[in-house]
């Protein structure tokens, strides 16, 4: 609210009390004189000769008292509002336990409560740290090349002499891997079995189960195996050694996904993209295999929804 006025109607030209001030106007006139200018000529009134003139002569006429009870009813409601905030600014005064200014004092030199225009915006109690391996992947998809992709010219999969038995043990690597990843329990499997992270699906019988290159043989050839000779592909589609190269899933799942990289497909668990994205950049850093532009990108979005 602004400063209080000394009086309502100003502090000079007053008519009588608690009225405004007499107008200047032509026209308007006073509205405490007489309309008219005969009524001021005849002088003073013998009220034991005209009683009613007597009475009337005390009061206004009837147009002025029309008047005073337009200004009257005028100013009702504006000296009900000027009330209503000076309530509400005393009970703001006691809610904030500041004092409401008035005309003349003096502002307090005590702290006062900042005004806002909007809500008060909240701190971040903490930044979220993502998983470690996160960060590590990113890094290390920022060393991999970017490049065009190679064609698939040439390309034939019995170029990859891949399911061998490396050790000689009687467990060829589709073996290995259905062994390693085999789980003790599985809700509903009490005797275990193997979860497809693709798809989240559940199972006991291994025969549903495909082993997945996570990066498919006929793409490793687009990114570089083309160059390769016949030990180091042999090398890459049995790789035990890295646990990220090799997975059990679904067939249905993996002949889905086919040679495509995660430009155009991702599994169909969304809880399996950065776990997958991980994988893939592992295993293309390992061997040494490029990545396209579109590729990159899928790769990047995919972790930092991580």
């Amino acid at each position: 609210m602004g400063d209080s006025q000394p009086g309502f109607w100003g502090d000079t030209d007053h008519g009588p009390a608690g009225h405004p001030p007499s107008s200047s106007v032509p026209g308007f006139g006073d509205p405490w004189e007489d309309a008219s200018a005969d009524s001021r000529s005849q002088g003073p009134i013998d009220p034991a000769r005209d009683p009613a003139a007597a009475n009337q002569a005390g009061k206004p006429p009837k147009d002025n008292r029309r008047r005073m009870w337009i200004i009257g009813a005028a100013a009702a409601p504006v000296l009900t509002i000027a009330v209503a905030f000076s309530v509400l600014s005393q009970q703001d005064a006691e809610e904030t336990g500041s004092s409401p200014k008035t005309s003349g004092s003096i502002i307090s030199t005590e702290s006062v409560r900042p005004e806002t225009t909007g809500p008060e915006l909240r701190k971040p109690t903490s930044t979220p740290t993502p998983p470690p391996a996160i960060p590590e992947a990113l890094l290390l998809l920022s060393t991999l090349r970017v490049e065009p992709e190679f064609s698939d010219e040439g390309y034939d999969r019995q170029l990859f002499d891949h399911w061998i038995d490396a050790s000689g043990n009687g467990c060829d690597t589709r073996c290995e891997v259905l062994k390693a990843e085999r789980l003790s329990s599985l809700p509903g499997l009490a005797g275990g079995g193997w979860l497809s992270t693709y798809d989240g699906y559940s199972t006991d019988d291994a025969s549903e189960l495909d082993i997945d290159h996570v990066v498919a043989l006929a793409e490793a050839w687009r990114s570089g195996a083309h160059s390769w000779d016949e030990d180091r592909r042999r090398d890459f589609s049995n790789d035990l050694e890295e646990p990220a190269a090799l997975t059990a899933v679904t067939a249905a799942t993996n002949r889905s996904k086919g040679a495509r990289d995660p430009a155009d497909w991702q599994p169909s668990s969304d809880n399996a993209w950065c776990d997958y994205a991980r994988d893939w950049i592992i295993t293309k850093a390992r061997w040494d295999l490029s990545v396209d532009e579109a590729e990159h990108s899928a790769l990047t979005n995919m972790l930092r929804g991580c």
